[in-house]
């Protein structure tokens, strides 16, 4: 089971109080601990909640149902299950299908994603800083290294250059005016 699904089974409850549950169908992920039951097993309903979920689908109340159990019953860890209704050609509900995975299974899932978005985050907001230092070395201390430099070296010799400042920096902000001043 590629998909991480821990349980699949197909069941058919005793629709007079839905407290018992005979197996039709079941398979396991080869990594869990559960147990296969053979057709036709018969079982007590874990508990008043998976039985009122089982009478929601076979009275049609529902068209699926989920569980979240955060404590393990009989031999499960915490999980969850989904469940559907299957009907047979004239519509009536015959049985329902369930798929079980467990939760340590989805957290680890999750944990993944999160850490594949945390990295993603990373790499980018080093980009946006790396991106935005070039920009402001190119935009303002390039042009403010230039014009100190010029301005030291007009102290120095009181000449004036063939090229002008505003032929290197180009911009018509404040650092530009700056250049063509000096």
């Amino acid at each position: 089971m590629e998909n991480g699904a821990t349980f699949i089974y197909v069941i058919e409850p005793d629709r007079t109080d839905y407290g018992q549950i005979r197996f039709l169908f079941s398979t396991i992920n080869r990594n869990s601990n559960y147990s296969l039951y053979d057709f036709g097993y018969l079982r007590q309903t874990t508990n008043d909640e998976y039985r009122e979920k089982y009478r929601a689908l076979y009275e049609g109340a529902s068209s699926q149902e989920l569980v979240v159990r955060d404590k393990g019953y009989i031999e499960t860890d915490s999980h969850i299950t989904a469940m559907i209704p299957l009907k047979d050609s004239g519509g009536a509900v015959v049985g329902i299908l369930c798929v079980q995975q467990q939760l340590d299974t989805m957290f680890r899932a999750r944990n993944t994603y999160l850490r594949q978005v945390f990295v993603a985050f990373i790499v980018l907001a080093l980009l946006v800083v790396v991106g935005q230092s070039l920009y402001l070395h190119r935009a303002l201390l390039r042009p403010l290294r230039l014009i100190s430099d010029e301005a030291t070296r007009f102290s120095r010799e009181s000449v004036t250059t063939v090229k002008k400042l505003q032929e290197t920096i180009r911009s018509h902000d404040e650092i530009g005016q700056l250049a063509a001043s000096i």
